[in-house]
C-alpha cells in the first residue's frame, strides 16, 4: 500500500484529457483533446525515482517518461490519454495500479 504522509502530498492540480475525432465533411477528421476531469495529484520528475529498481525496470520496457504522477484511483484512465499540468500537455505512457488495491494510480508521462 502507498503510504502518503498526508493529503497535502496531492498538491498539484491536473486535468485528464481524451482525444475526440470529428468528421470535417471532406473525408478527413479533426482531432481535439477534451478535459474529462480535474483532480489533485502528486507530480514528480522521474529523476527522484532513479533508486527505485521496479520503476527503472518498467522504463527499460515501456519507454522514456519524464514525470511520475500519483493520484487517487480512477478506472477511466488509459495509455494514450493526456494530462495537463501547468498549461503543458503530457502523454500517458503507462498506468500502474499501485499494489493492485484500486486506491492509487501511478502514471508515467512525457511532455508532448
Amino acid at each position: 500500500m502507498v503510504s502518503l504522509k498526508n493529503y497535502s502530498d496531492f498538491r498539484h492540480r491536473i486535468s485528464l484529457k481524451t482525444k475526440t475525432s470529428t468528421p470535417t465533411g471532406d473525408g478527413c477528421y479533426s482531432e481535439s483533446w477534451n478535459v474529462l476531469f480535474s483532480t489533485w495529484a502528486e507530480v514528480e520528475p522521474l529523476v527522484s525515482y532513479y533508486k527505485n529498481q521496479a520503476i527503472m525496470e518498467w522504463m527499460q520496457v515501456h519507454g522514456r517518461a519524464s514525470f511520475i504522477i500519483t493520484m487517487r484511483y480512477r478506472s477511466t484512465i488509459a495509455v494514450g490519454q493526456r494530462v495537463e499540468y501547468l498549461s503543458r500537455d503530457y502523454e500517458i505512457l503507462g498506468v500502474e495500479d499501485i499494489d493492485q488495491m484500486k486506491q492509487y494510480l501511478r502514471l508515467y508521462v512525457r511532455e508532448v
